[in-house]
């Protein structure tokens, strides 16, 4: 946020960690994510002035179903938007971590599963595999995860590892293909 848009929206924080502006039109609140959103005041009192807010023309355009801070609106979002995104990279590296860190317990969830066969478990750990794109960030170190959970949970030779005809059938036009005993 630059310094003149830090003059012109005072930001402060907030209990859960994010932002708030207030004026007497609207308070916006962006969340820890980088997400925003309004709350209209309509009629209300400004101490700063010490005056009485209300216009007319806000319940008439409110009935025709405009919104009378639009511009305003859009105005905070361009002055915020550089903050809003570096909060957003910082959130969405936050929930990758998470993600990444509960990944084994949720394949083993997925594994333990009494309701479904051998089969079909081996088929979703698969489908998890598949899911995940090497190019996005933990992609491959999710994929890594995925293989070195059935490398130990489903070793080659078991009763419960993965068969040449089905890995097989799960690569037939794949790239790349799901190796996980390699």
């Amino acid at each position: 946020m630059s310094e003149p848009a830090r003059d012109a929206y005072p930001l402060r924080r907030d209990r859960s960690g994010g932002l708030v502006y207030s004026d007497v039109r609207f308070t916006a609140r962006i969340g820890r994510d980088g997400s925003v959103t309004f709350d209209d005041r309509g009629a209300g009192f400004d101490a700063r002035q010490v005056a009485l807010v209300f216009d007319v023309n806000d319940m008439i355009m409110r009935a025709r179903g405009e919104d009378p801070y639009s511009y305003e609106k859009r105005k905070f979002l361009a002055a915020t938007w550089d903050l809003r995104m570096r909060m957003r990279v910082v959130a969405d590296a936050a929930r990758l971590r998470t993600a990444l860190h509960r990944l084994p317990e949720h394949l083993e969830a997925v594994w333990r599963d009494p309701r479904r066969s051998a089969a079909d478990r081996r088929r979703m750990l698969y489908l998890l595999w598949e899911e995940c794109d090497d190019r996005a960030p933990g992609g491959a170190q999710a994929r890594a995860t995925i293989e070195g959970f059935v490398r130990h949970r489903l070793p080659p030779g078991s009763a419960d590892a993965y068969t040449a005809a089905e890995l097989a059938a799960l690569n037939a036009d794949r790239t790349p293909a799901f190796a996980p005993y390699r």
